[in-house]
């Protein structure tokens, strides 16, 4: 199932890298079959990664991976070490966006917070819009692959203010859905 939904949204562009349509995702930035291939084998002997499918990556490197069974993992590349991710490539995109939400991997701010930064200090940021409009997108390219209820999640993020914490979701909240999936 997994490859079948890498396949559409490859074709789509929402995840082909340098693509008009592709979506960014913080810490999981998709790669071309081409640079998976060659990340599956040059760290083949470090994380053990036969019969899996690399298809993504994160800013330092380690490796987002599925196996036969379409269970989700993210790879150390230095140590090795596979850890459960989500049961899916869905779920696995799924949780990144809650992540996001929730302030983790980018730093979140309101709109006006971010039109009185100067120029140097606001690229560093993601304003309250840009990242609804980021969550939209998401739900726009990958909402007919979430579950019902994952949509509707979606939905309240987008519909709820920034908290004092910088993010839509309470990292409590973020955890419980986290932990709903692998």
């Amino acid at each position: 199932m997994n490859n079948e939904v890498f396949c559409s949204l490859y074709r789509s562009g929402y995840i082909k890298p340098k693509s008009k349509n592709y979506i960014w995702l913080p810490e999981m930035e998709f790669i071309s079959e081409q640079e998976a291939r060659e990340r599956q084998k040059r760290w083949q002997d470090i994380c053990d990664l036969e019969g899996m499918t690399v298809f993504a990556v994160n800013g330092g490197g380690d490796m987002f991976v599925w196996d036969s069974s379409d269970m989700v993992y993210f790879a150390e590349h230095d140590t090795g070490v596979k850890t459960l991710f989500a049961r899916s490539l869905a779920d696995a995109l799924f949780r990144r966006i809650i992540e996001f939400a929730a302030g983790e991997y980018a730093e979140l701010c309101t709109d006006s917070e971010k039109a009185d930064m100067d120029e140097s200090d606001a690229q560093d940021y993601i304003s309250e819009s840009e990242a609804r409009d980021m969550i939209r997108s998401c739900r726009s390219a990958f909402g007919e692959y979430l579950s019902d209820e994952q949509v509707s999640v979606l939905e309240e993020i987008i519909s709820s203010p920034l908290d004092e914490t910088g993010g839509f979701i309470t990292y409590e909240r973020c955890r419980e859905l986290t932990m709903l999936i692998p």
